[in-house]
């Protein structure tokens, strides 16, 4: 059954379009990507779009992670990953009643370079990669708009976190706190954000949020009962202040506890050191320790001088990132490395840009950086070469993470399908023994009433080529012929031999008698032996034809019940090699189981998890 999708931008119904692809929301009129496995999967988005559009970031983040379990190849769920990461609200303009993005966790990278936004785009169909460029493109054009802003906001020293109002919209008592803070830090002319008095109505209060978390050294989050920690806007602050720490291991955060105990803060914020406002003292403790931490650092020194040609190249690459556009910022670093070759910024800054400050790795992009990288480590020199080989090496780690991670992928999917084709082989050989398995105790006695049936024929075919018509009638026949021959020579030779001497009394007309009664004596003689023959080879070609039907009877037979066997055989005989391969099949895939299971679960608490 397919989930009523709800939309992103509003939360109204959504109506499909034909394709299934796109929807329209029916209350603000936005353009709806339909994801895919809608009806698996559609009550996780709904649930990922309340929380977005509730301000519950890390929520919303989480559950669309939860989706990508399901498919990690859902483009929307990238798409609504990427818009909960900068914390994007759509909030409807007053003047032309459409919703445009609002952001609540600005960030300085674009978001067009955002991993999850690219891969939205990676995996999204011709329609939607149109819908989701369009949006990023607005979305990017805001985000520059803030962070100018932001650069010209002032810097701050300490952030104070805390929630204002209560369910009831009383003040809380951890904004009577905070202004006490603010004001003990104001005296010694710590520069400190504090929303109640530092932010101005009316004026947009996320350039300033933003540029406040960015140039803050200390966040002091103040609580009065661990809820309020966990509410939506107080949990945002410092979840984003976390964030930047992660680049920054300079930013100090400082959790205050008040009523509750330590151990009932975030899981997030109890790994740090806190501070029970209850105490004698907190105050000055915690003013005391801000002041160290902000004059830990000394003032940079001042340059002198003009600024130089590669200084203000490098600044301005790093502004065109800063805004998303990372081409200009490449295209600086390249001429970079063409002019000055020997200084290793324009080799790094081309890698630092390509990789995302090295947090973003793929095959193509290592390719292209490897190089500049090892030229940026050749001519770096001290302590910046230090420092790029310390992120050099990070981000070989991460290659290797990566590189890792895919091969893993690989061999589980391997893993996946190798275990499908075991399971299809299996009911395979399941139903062939169910059904054909009794027959092959038949094939032994076939193949040997085969061979006897085959012999059988050999030797009828033998007899029945020894029966054929009798020669003896010819013989006799021919033997007719040469007796007569013989009988009339010898008769006319007996004659002529002893009359020889009176051959010339002899008269021509005796002597054509004689040679014509030796003739005939001799063709009688013949005709006697043939009439013999003749008569002899009739008898023998009539037992001939009586024993040739019969042997051909037994042969028609008998070749009958070899094709019958041989048919037997032919149903049986393909099956059971069929078999055979299955069970041969089984027993390599197997085998490549037992060795892919091996290489991915050598752990033991892992097999045993993965067996169940």
């Amino acid at each position: 059954m397919l989930v009523a999708m709800k939309c992103p931008i509003c939360g109204g119904e959504v109506k499909l379009n034909s394709d299934m692809k796109m929807g329209e929301c029916e209350y603000c009129g936005s353009p709806v990507v339909i994801p895919q496995n809608m009806e698996k999967i559609g009550n996780l988005y709904n649930l990922a779009t309340f929380y977005r559009q509730n301000n519950e970031f890390d929520r919303s983040i989480e559950t669309y992670k939860d989706i990508l379990k399901e498919d990690s190849e859902e483009a929307e769920a990238y798409f609504g990953l990427a818009m909960s990461k900068y914390g994007i609200e759509f909030v409807e303009d007053p003047k032309s009643h459409k919703r445009i993005p609002t952001f609540h966790r600005t960030k300085e990278k674009s978001i067009l370079t955002d991993p999850d936004y690219i891969k939205a785009i990676e995996y999204a169909d011709l329609s939607c990669r149109s819908y989701y460029q369009e949006q990023g493109q607005k979305i990017a054009e805001i985000q520059n708009e803030i962070l100018i802003r932001a650069n010209a906001e002032e810097a701050f020293d300490v952030f104070i976190c805390y929630k204002e109002s209560d369910d009831s919209g009383n003040r809380t008592e951890e904004s009577v706190i905070g202004q006490e803070l603010y004001y003990e830090l104001d005296k010694l002319g710590i520069k400190t954000f504090f929303a109640r008095l530092t932010l101005k109505p009316g004026e947009e209060y996320e350039p300033v949020i933003f540029s406040a978390l960015r140039t803050a050294k200390v966040m002091l989050v103040v609580g009065c009962n661990p809820q309020n920690y966990n509410s939506v806007w107080v949990k945002n602050e410092w979840s984003r202040f976390l964030e930047l720490r992660e680049n920054d291991h300079g930013k100090v955060i400082i959790p205050c506890y008040k009523n509750c105990s330590p151990y009932e803060l975030p899981r997030e914020l109890a790994a740090f050191q806190a501070l029970d406002m209850n105490k004698i003292g907190f105050l000055q403790d915690v003013v005391s320790g801000i002041k160290k931490i902000v004059n830990l650092e000394p003032q940079a020194e001042q340059k002198s001088g003009p600024e130089s040609q590669i200084d203000r190249l490098c600044k301005n690459a790093r502004t065109f990132y800063d805004l998303g556009q990372t081409e200009k910022a490449e295209q600086i670093y390249t001429e970079l490395t063409d002019s000055y070759p020997d200084d290793y910024r324009g080799w790094w800054g081309f890698a630092s840009v390509r990789t995302n400050q090295f947090q973003t790795y793929t095959r193509e992009i290592f390719a292209a950086v490897k190089g500049n990288a090892e030229n940026a480590l050749k001519v770096a020199k001290g302590s910046e070469k230090e420092e790029i080989q310390r992120i050099w090496d990070q981000y070989l780690n991460l290659k290797n993470e990566k590189e890792s991670a895919r091969k893993r992928r690989e061999d589980e999917a391997l893993f996946q399908q190798y275990e499908q084709q075991l399971q299809q082989l299996k009911k395979k050989r399941e139903a062939y023994e169910q059904t054909y398995k009794a027959e092959e105790g038949k094939l032994s006695g076939l193949y040997k009433e085969q061979k006897e049936r085959q012999e059988m024929l050999q030797n009828l075919q033998r007899d029945m080529n020894n029966h054929s018509r009798s020669s003896i009638a010819d013989k006799l026949t021919k033997a007719g012929l040469i007796i007569g021959m013989g009988v009339a020579v010898l008769t006319l030779v007996s004659t002529f031999l002893p009359n020889l001497p009176y051959l010339n009394d002899i008269q021509a007309w005796n002597f054509v008698q004689w040679i014509v009664s030796s003739i005939l004596l001799g063709a009688l003689a013949g005709g006697i032996v043939w009439g013999i023959g003749s008569i002899l080879g009739g008898a023998m070609e009539t037992k001939d034809r009586m024993v040739q039907k019969n042997l051909s009877g037994k042969y028609n037979k008998i070749n009958a019940e070899l094709q019958q066997i041989n048919q037997e055989i032919g149903k049986i005989e393909p099956r059971k090699k069929e078999n055979d391969a299955t069970c041969a099949s089984i027993k390599r895939l197997e085998k490549d189981l037992e060795a892919l299971r091996h290489k991915l679960y050598s752990n033991t608490n892992n097999e045993q998890q993965f067996w169940g």
